[in-house]
């Protein structure tokens, strides 16, 4: 079973939220994957969320975005990661930056390419939305 994390839901206790998630996943355009330690523990990140966005891939309207918050084992855990580029590469963890700047500097590059990979689907959507 999994174990909580600062009062957020695990596989044991989310299941009255499923459907809901469910939902919520299957209709949404972007996802952040902040890889840790804690995400890996999560046999519901594991089984279910991860093979959703995965399988959203397809869809061009989809961005699946992923930062190695921590070193951690997500090469044998998260395999379909190694297709995706993350934000900032994996070689050094968000928390091994150097100084406390250089890691924040690294946070506002990881909002920076979401923010500006978002808008730039939603420019994209506009120019070729019909005028009625």
């Amino acid at each position: 079973m999994d174990t909580a994390c600062r009062g957020y839901p695990t596989s044991a206790r989310v299941k009255p939220w499923e459907s809901q998630l469910l939902a919520r996943l299957k209709n949404t355009q972007a996802a952040l994957v902040l890889v840790s330690n804690n995400l890996l523990q999560s046999s519901y990140v594991r089984d279910v969320e991860m093979p959703a966005f995965m399988k959203k891939r397809d869809d061009p309207r989809f961005h699946l975005f992923w930062v190695l918050l921590e070193h951690c084992n997500w090469q044998s855990l998260l395999p379909d990661l190694k297709t995706i580029e993350a934000i900032g590469g994996v070689e050094t963890a968000v928390n091994q930056s150097p100084t406390e700047a250089d890691q924040q500097c690294r946070l506002i590059d990881i909002v920076d390419t979401v923010t500006r990979a978002i808008r730039d689907q939603h420019k994209q959507t506009l120019e070729v939305a019909p005028v009625i």
